[in-house]
């Protein structure tokens, strides 16, 4: 992966940093497809759902916050190096809801969809959410 986009707890509601395809209507950017996953203590599964996500063939960025991580998933998420993929941390765990409160004010696409970093949802499935 290339060029990971990371930011240490910028307050929600400000802007995520510059980059991806022109404004819409919306006052979005024109990525189609923002995939927000919430990371709680995921070490053990959080490198396969980025990779599984990442092949989805759609056009999508990737927001991921990390709700306060012990277990080793923090540094996992600062070696990622991927132009689609933004990297949010909570110092500490503020819990889910405020987790996705962080991604979606980050998100740029004109749909947004969640991905629970255990994998009980299948990214394949995102190419049926746009249809």
């Amino acid at each position: 992966m290339a060029d990971a986009k990371h930011d240490e707890d910028r307050p929600a509601g400000t802007a995520p940093a510059a980059g991806g395809a022109g404004v819409t209507a919306s006052g979005r950017r024109g990525t189609l497809l923002s995939v927000l996953i919430p990371v709680y203590n995921e070490r053990q599964t959080v490198l396969e759902v980025l990779e599984r996500v990442l092949r989805v063939p759609l056009e999508l960025e990737v927001v991921v916050v990390d709700d306060g991580s012990t277990d080793g998933t923090r540094d996992i998420l600062r070696a990622l190096n991927d132009p689609r993929v933004q990297v949010h941390f909570h110092e500490t765990n503020q819990g889910k809801g405020m987790a996705m409160r962080t991604a979606i004010a980050h998100a740029t696409g004109e749909i947004l969809a969640v991905q629970d970093a255990d994998l009980e949802y299948r990214p394949e499935e995102f190419v049926d959410l746009v249809k």
